[in-house]
């Protein structure tokens, strides 16, 4: 049978098996028979309760009942621990004297409020008490009853650094800085934690330009809300400085209704300021290729200069190399000629 990863798959009922069982628990599918397989082992390392002292209530605490035993798939706390259910009986610490039980966590199911929370029971023998703890996943708090903070409040927050723990963010810990730039009024500066540390620019412009646009639109949504649950004046303009159309703003509906042409000025003055500063860029740009292709220009003027200096100069030092060659034929050309007019005076001084 061919292997399937896919989980959905898993979790329906095998068509093979006499008895309903899902497909990630039955003998058919490599997962049923890991699952199977660590049941086994799991049986084979526990205790079995029927050969002990135990009390009757630790049954349920047993590999081989909890499959078997439907009590165990009451969503909540374990039947031995869940106080007026069907064969639930009172703990008494006395009885965990001495008894061979298994010093390892047994996980039962969460509380069905919580999903994602898990109850674990410790046992250790020779131990007068059992500590049962309900550890919950995530903690989440909902904004929207929490209480409003004030500029002057520390504004707490979670991170989570390198090692994977929880940062508590606060102005005593700015774990991450402070935003730059932003302000109260025209002169006084406001301090805003940042809750995420700033990413590197992005190189590339089309790249950079989808985020823009993305994260735009998202910001444009919250003004839209923010406007809308608490009625508040707000303008928010942005600008790419690769852009091919115009600038991306908002208004709220109370400031375009009680301020509509200080709104239309301050939008038509964005607008200038955008557009001067696109032309200024695009001017900029004509003057820095300009510069640009003079630089090249003089780059390869200079390179053939260069390369023409050392082909003079090649052409010297062959040159040289040939008067050399010429001065030196002529040198022994000259040594011979001593050499003969020697031996012809030595010849006419033997014949006198």
């Amino acid at each position: 049978m061919a292997r399937d990863n896919n989980e959905a798959g898993l979790t329906e009922n095998c068509p093979q098996c006499p008895t309903p069982a899902l497909r990630s628990q039955c003998p058919h599918t490599p997962e049923g028979r890991e699952y199977l397989k660590q049941q086994r082992l799991l049986r084979q390392s526990t205790p079995n309760p029927s050969n002990t002292s135990l009390p009757p209530w630790f049954s349920y605490w047993s590999p081989s009942k909890r499959l078997s035993n439907p009590l165990y798939n009451y969503p909540g706390y374990s039947p031995a621990l869940a106080y007026g259910m069907p064969g639930s009986q009172q703990i008494d610490p006395t009885q965990f004297h001495n008894l061979p039980v298994p010093s390892q966590l047994i996980p039962f199911p969460g509380n069905p409020g919580n999903s994602g929370a898990t109850t674990d029971v410790t046992f250790s023998a020779g131990a007068s008490t059992v500590l049962l703890t309900a550890l919950p996943a995530t903690v989440s708090s909902n904004p929207a009853n929490g209480s409003d903070h004030s500029d002057d409040e520390e504004t707490p927050s979670s991170s989570r650094s390198k090692r994977g723990h929880r940062v508590r963010i606060t102005r005593k810990n700015a774990l991450h800085g402070k935003v730059d730039g932003a302000m109260r009024g025209s002169k006084t500066s406001i301090d805003i934690l940042r809750m995420k540390e700033l990413r590197p620019a992005i190189a590339d412009q089309s790249k950079a330009s989808a985020r823009f646009l993305r994260q735009t639109s998202d910001i444009i949504e919250c003004c839209e809300r923010v406007s809308q649950e608490t009625g508040c004046w707000l303008h928010f303009s942005a600008q790419h400085l690769f852009a091919q159309g115009g600038f991306l703003h908002y208004t709220s509906p109370r400031l375009l209704k009680e301020a509509k042409k200080d709104a239309e000025q301050i939008i038509n003055h964005a607008n200038r300021v955008y557009t001067t500063l696109i032309a200024a860029r695009n001017e900029e740009s004509k003057v820095m290729h300009k510069r640009l292709l003079l630089a090249e220009e003089d780059k390869q003027a200079a390179q053939e200069a260069e390369r023409s200096a050392v082909l003079q100069a090649q052409a010297v030092q062959r040159e040289w190399d040939l008067q050399d060659e010429e001065l030196s034929a002529q040198r022994l050309e000259l040594e011979a000629l001593k050499a003969r007019l020697k031996l012809a005076e030595r010849r006419n001084g033997t014949s006198q």
